[in-house]
């Protein structure tokens, strides 16, 4: 019986090891009343997988010491994740002003578990103090400075630093939130800040030079170098430090006698410096990719492993998490391999393009800031049918299908380099989605083009007479003083269309007389698209989390 009993406990937990996290982003703002004689609205199915998601971009990411949790900071927003499942354990709203504004990113984050801290810099000027297992805030240590570039906690987790890009440092003790007495540096564009492993020194990266902190002593010692450091480490018990930053340089520098060791270059600047087991080579990231540095071999290696604004080394040495190209949410890699390691195998952005095909048959959804991938969707089963991958660099213009229903047409705001050049195929045969070669058909095609729109109101009855349907995809704001709507479409013969209102409600409208005719309110405040189902009373919504929900009318 007791090994009965294990057994099925062992099947249940490896269902939801394995199972895809799913479940949406639910950070709600006001929502309205949904209007009287409207029927309700059913969620039918959430497309895609939100493992590590925000409701925004993300700008940093770190795991914790023990390697089990992934914290990502994004615009206004911090969300804590389980690393193996993906499935977020909380999440918390900075810098919020009376309106959402998605104006401040978190670009700096630092754990201390043993402690139980986390510290929070964000754009605002703003340094928190958090209490990392709960996301619950115990102290604001610093507010309205400059941008805050860095933050770190001393090893023994006594301290926490933090440099913005005025040039400012400050340095804290967090059991008291007391700030420290530390010696004056004029210096501009602070953005790196590191402790000594042995607790005694602090290390700040500013514009060309680097300066080394004896707080005890109240001394610094300056080391001028090429370019503002942008990120830094201590090697070698202490004796050396590593640094890199624009102009794309890296330098292993002594610090008695402040001989540089080693010297390397490479065309774009290099950020987040991890030092791995070996202590003879380290990873960074430059625009787009990951690099490793190794000063023993004297060689740098570019790994091609997407990356842009952070990165992070799990304690295995092995596995790294990365954020940027736009994306919501963060990316495990094998770095020696390249391989990705329980990643949402969906948008890594939000797919702001939707299109229903002309019949209903399909749904392509796909990213606007970055070219990621356009996905086609089966609507009968919910399954994908087509993948058509971009570039990771351009967003898509056209974005639709044919009048006709035959092929789907899609572009890049610039050429996609993926698909040989001269002449890249931008229609594709539906079903089956390969590409069509030969002369381009701009001229013979006509579009179908129900696609999102920006309205004023949606409070006025005939607005197809009023407001002309548009092909270009919205990106707006919610915001109700804004007086928008997002606009999904008509059906066929137009007698429906869809809408997201200022309140966040999701409606359905009469098109003849302005009346809501179904609606529901939206889990999430930062819907960015949706369309209607030309024939069937199905209804897509695109959010920040990068999922499509389906809603049934």
């Amino acid at each position: 019986m007791k090994f009965f009993t294990f057994l099925i406990l062992l099947c249940c937990s490896f269902s939801a090891f394995t199972q895809d996290y799913i479940a949406p982003i639910t950070a709600k703002r006001a929502t309205g009343t949904l209007a009287q004689g409207a029927d309700t609205m059913v969620l039918e199915r959430v497309l895609g997988c939100s493992k590590f998601a925000i409701p925004h971009r993300s700008w940093s990411a770190v795991y914790s010491p023990d390697g089990k949790y992934v914290v990502v900071g994004g615009y206004n927003y911090v969300g804590c994740f389980d690393q193996q499942t993906g499935e977020r354990i909380w999440g918390k709203f900075f810098d919020l002003e009376a309106k959402y504004t998605s104006t401040n990113p978190v670009r700096a984050l630092a754990i201390h578990q043993e402690t139980n801290r986390l510290l929070v810099g964000t754009d605002a000027g703003n340094v928190w103090l958090l209490d990392f297992p709960t996301g619950k805030i115990q102290k604001k240590l610093a507010t309205k400075i400059g941008w805050v570039m860095a933050v770190a906690i001393s090893p023994n987790g006594r301290f926490g630093a933090a440099t913005d890009i005025k040039g400012l440092y400050r340095m804290w003790d967090l059991k008291t939130g007391k700030q420290m007495r530390l010696p004056i540096i004029q210096n501009e564009r602070g953005e790196a800040v590191c402790f000594s492993s042995d607790n005694k020194y602090l290390a700040i990266g500013f514009n060309n030079s680097l300066h080394l902190i004896d707080w005890d002593n109240q001394t610094t010692t300056k080391y001028d170098v090429p370019s503002t450091v942008q990120s830094m480490a201590f090697i070698n018990n202490d004796r050396e430090i590593l640094i890199s930053g624009w102009t794309g340089y890296v330098q292993r520098i002594h610090l008695r006698t402040k001989k540089v060791l080693w010297s390397q270059s490479v065309p774009d600047w290099l950020i987040q410096l991890q030092v791995l087991p070996n202590q003879t080579s380290a990873l960074a990231i430059s625009p787009f990719y990951v690099w490793h540095l190794d000063w023993e071999k004297d060689k740098m290696t570019n790994l091609y492993i997407p990356a842009r604004t952070a990165m992070d080394l799990h304690p295995d040495g092995q596995t790294i998490l990365t954020v940027g190209n736009f994306a919501n949410r963060a990316e495990q890699f094998d770095w020696t391999t390249k391989a990705p390691i329980n990643n949402s195998s969906f948008y890594t952005e939000p797919p702001m393009r939707l299109a229903f095909s002309p019949d209903g048959k399909f749904l392509a959804t796909g990213g606007y800031f970055t070219a990621d991938k356009v996905m086609i969707w089966k609507t009968d089963n919910w399954q994908i049918t087509g993948e058509l991958e971009g570039n990771k660099m351009h967003g898509f213009n056209r974005f639709g299908f044919t009048k006709d229903g035959r092929y789907f047409h899609t572009n890049m705001k610039q050429n996609n380099i993926r698909i040989p050049n001269p002449n890249p195929s931008t229609y594709f045969e539906v079903p089956s989605f390969e590409p069509v070669k030969g002369t381009p058909m701009t001229r013979n095609q006509k579009y179908y083009n129900h696609q999102s729109v920006n309205l004023e109101s949606t409070e006025t009855v005939h607005l197809k007479n009023r407001l002309p349907v548009k092909t270009a995809a919205f990106f707006g704001s919610l915001d109700d003083t804004m007086n928008r709507h997002l606009f999904g479409g008509w059906t066929i013969e137009e007698a429906y269309f869809a809408g997201v209102t200022n309140e966040n409600i999701l409606y359905i409208y009469n098109s003849k007389t302005g009346e809501k005719v179904a609606g529901t309110p939206l889990p999430d405040f930062g819907v960015i698209a949706c369309a209607i189902h030309p024939e069937a009373k199905v209804v897509a919504v695109t959010a920040w989390d990068g999922l499509v929900y389906i809603y049934r009318w």
